[in-house]
């Protein structure tokens, strides 16, 4: 997978991280969190759009008949190879898209996609900005997953089925991805090779949980050719029954999550070779069935404009077992990008308050690190109004210059990289860095912000701020005020991520969502997955 990162050049970046041990990551993802019992009536305010009903896709895989699913996660433009290769073999995959990526350097444009689809292939959802969702509170997990499904819809895509990024999800998330109109979503993972107990050699159909389906071990560069046919050879021994499996890129050494295509054509050449001893390529969609329900949108954010969230750091992030993370703030994210070594943590040494967040890059050659808001739907990064100018402040300690980097999201879910301020000196005390942007485009819709380390040394930042400007130049006012979290001390009755979701969207009907956790545990966070 990707780390979504930005860069200060004028150019949103998405670095690859390692996949190394995404085969074995279904095994750990455990059932968490305690789901409220009256949940499906909270997620009502979703508003939905009828969709006219489609018969159902299913075919039944007959005893000892094997279905292999070829699955593509993220919208990588190396799989348009793939496509191409699947028309070659008259077989058809599912393509898991997320929206707020598409058009991106690297990704598929909507051009693409929709050929996909009129070849044959399913289009599926995978969020609007790829974040881990079982790190993220309700209501935008809402937005992320049906939103995804609504801006798919809107280019006339057929989508019932949705795959988890990272694999990142709960009980809860399940729920919700079922209430945004999808039949199934997938996992990753799960079979015998990628599981820590007894596990099945394939998924049943239908499957045991429709909304957690299991996989093969995702395929990454190191993965061997022998090693897939091995893993459909042995649920095929084993009974039959349902493969998913789960690519990336399908390229020749453009990431560490590839197949190249010179393997994946035999791959294909192989199932085929099979086709008389029951084995067929379907997509996910021909083994679920089920009709497209209605278009759910999710829920919106009330806030007021430029409200921000835990802006003094105080409240730490789920790290997403229910435990405080001891790297993220609660609505804060850090990010980067460019060869540097760097590793972040959240301090005491705070200006104000007791929790500030620290990065120590001990090893420079360029890019960056920062620490900026959320970029999501709503619960986090603020609305803004286009045409509008803000003053942005943050208060850090710093061993080289720092300054403050500014992107903006588009209505299609898009973030971009937008500006940046003068260099703020170096300094051993308190300073506010303070700078008034110039009125923001007319396409903004939301606003991230914040301070970068771009050298070797060390930046500690605490207390940001946002407040619109008037005609002028002076502010329209005070700060928005920022939205009041517990304490770090009430994480451990009480998660920062639900109070969150009740303080944010009380009119949504989340007033319910309560998630309890055993004890407040402080472990090292997953920065990338």
């Amino acid at each position: 997978m990707w780390k979504q990162q930005s860069s200060p050049a004028g150019r949103y970046s998405l670095a690859r991280t390692s996949g190394n041990g995404r085969a074995n990551r279904a095994a750990r993802i455990l059932t968490r969190g305690v789901l409220c019992a009256a949940l499906v009536v909270v997620m009502s305010p979703f508003h939905a759009t009828a969709a006219p009903p489609v018969a159902p896709l299913a075919e039944t895989i007959a005893p000892n008949n094997t279905v292999v699913s070829l699955t593509f996660d993220d919208g990588f433009a190396s799989v348009e190879a793939a496509g191409t290769a699947l028309a070659r073999h008259n077989m058809h995959g599912t393509f898991y898209i997320p929206t707020g990526l598409v058009d991106q350097p690297g990704r598929l444009t909507w051009t693409q996609i929709d050929a996909l689809q009129a070849a044959g292939n399913e289009i599926g959802g995978h969020t609007v900005n790829h974040w881990h969702l079982d790190k993220l509170d309700q209501p935008e997990q809402a937005r992320q997953i049906c939103d995804d499904r609504v801006a798919l819809a809107a280019h006339g895509l057929r989508v019932t089925s949705f795959a988890y990024p990272f694999d990142g999800f709960k009980a809860e998330t399940e729920t919700i991805v079922k209430n945004c109109g999808y039949n199934s979503a997938r996992s990753e993972g799960g079979f015998v090779g990628s599981c820590e107990s007894v596990c099945p050699y394939a998924e049943s159909s239908p499957a045991d949980d429709p909304y957690k389906v299991r996989t093969a071990s995702p395929v990454v560069t190191t993965t061997r050719l022998s090693d897939i046919e091995q893993q459909i050879t042995d649920a095929a021994t084993h009974g039959g029954g349902w493969v998913p499996l789960v690519f990336h890129d399908v390229c020749d050494a453009c990431s560490d999550m590839a197949i190249s295509p010179a393997d994946f054509e035999t791959l294909l050449n192989w199932i085929q070779s099979k086709a008389g001893s029951g084995m067929a390529v379907q997509t996910v969609a021909q083994v679920v069935g089920g009709n497209v329900q209605p278009v759910v949108s999710g829920p919106v954010d009330t806030r007021p404009p430029g409200q921000l969230v835990n802006s003094s750091l105080e409240v730490p992030a789920d790290d997403g077992t229910g435990s405080a993370s001891a790297v993220d703030s609660q609505c804060w994210t850090s990010s980067g990008y460019g060869n540097n070594t760097a590793s972040w943590a959240r301090v005491t040494t705070a200006h104000s308050g007791g929790w500030a967040e620290r990065v120590t890059m001990p090893q420079y050659t360029s890019g960056d690190q920062k620490l900026i808001i959320r970029e999501d739907n709503g619960s986090c990064a603020p609305a803004v109004t286009p045409g509008q100018a803000y003053k942005i402040s943050a208060w850090y300690t710093s061993s080289a210059p720092t300054r403050i980097l500014v992107f903006y999201r588009i209505s299609s879910g898009a973030w971009k990289y937008w500006a940046e301020s003068p260099q703020s000196p170096p300094s051993s005390t308190w300073q506010q860095a303070e700078w008034q942007t110039p009125p923001l485009p007319p396409e903004a819709t939301r606003l991230s912000f914040g301070l970068q380390l771009a050298a070797a040394g060390t930046l500690t930042t605490d207390d940001y701020a946002l407040t619109a400007v008037n005609a002028n130049g002076g502010t329209a006012g005070e700060p928005a005020a920022s939205i009041p979290l517990p304490s770090d001390s009430a994480f451990g009755s009480l998660a920062g991520g639900a109070l969150l979701a009740m303080l944010v969207v009380p009119t949504l009907g989340f007033l319910c969502w309560r998630r309890t956790t055993q004890k407040r545990v402080r472990s090292l966070a997953d920065l990338a997955p």
